[in-house]
């Protein structure tokens, strides 16, 4: 699955980073190497939403990225 949007950091717990996805939806990311990624940052991620994970920051749906790119 594709998601595109825009990344924010929330300071939520250990802080999370988020993604407001084009289709109104917010998600939090999961496993994302987030080296070079700044906020604000446009971006399309790629991997699945994972209903199973467990968060401190429990700020949203967790997506868990395989792989991103700016854009």
């Amino acid at each position: 699955m594709k998601l595109k949007g825009h990344v924010s950091f929330a300071d939520l717990g250990a802080g999370a980073w988020m993604l407001e996805a084009e289709d109104g939806k917010r998600y939090q990311l999961l496993g994302l190497d987030a080296q070079g990624l700044k906020e604000g940052a446009r971006v399309e991620v790629e991997g699945d939403v994972d209903r199973g994970a467990v968060s401190t920051a429990m700020a949203g749906p967790s997506f868990r990225v395989k792989r991103w790119k700016a854009g």
